[in-house]
């Protein structure tokens, strides 16, 4: 509570006794002093409920820049597993080509060697034919160089 006087005269001179006794004004009522304390309560409410909506906001703006990361970086690894396998597919086209390509030539080798034994054999028979008529023809020289 304040002390207010009416009078603007100094202190020197004398007052009357009317305006002598000093004034009390209250500075706020009982019910203002509670409607204050309930707007700092209400305020301090908002601030709080503020802030926590920035940290809450700013966590989800941290979670979606982090999935952004995570889905750039799946893309990314889609990709690459893409490239990765139009690769192996592609390798794997090449090698069946070159197997195909193999497997004629082994069995071109194959052949070659059934032809290379027939031949073999037919020397070989040739041979003793041969051998066989060379015997006999010296068989027959040495019977007239005899007789």
């Amino acid at each position: 509570m304040t002390l207010l006087t009416d009078s603007p005269e100094p202190a020197a001179t004398a007052p009357a006794p009317e305006a002598a006794a000093p004034v009390l004004v209250p500075l706020a009522p009982a019910g203002l002093a509670r409607h204050s304390l309930l707007a700092w309560a209400g305020a301090l409410a908002a601030v709080v409920a503020l802030s926590a909506s920035a940290l809450l906001w700013q966590k989800l703006n941290n979670i979606q820049e982090q999935l952004a990361r995570q889905s750039a970086d799946s893309g990314a690894t889609a990709s690459a597993a893409n490239a990765m396998a139009k690769q192996a597919q592609e390798l794997a086209l090449d090698n069946a080509a070159k197997l195909a390509v193999t497997e004629v030539r082994l069995s071109e080798v194959s052949l070659q060697r059934t032809q290379l034994e027939e031949l073999m054999q037919s020397l070989s028979r040739s041979r003793d034919e041969n051998l066989v008529v060379d015997i006999e023809s010296a068989v027959r020289l040495a019977q007239q160089q005899a007789q």
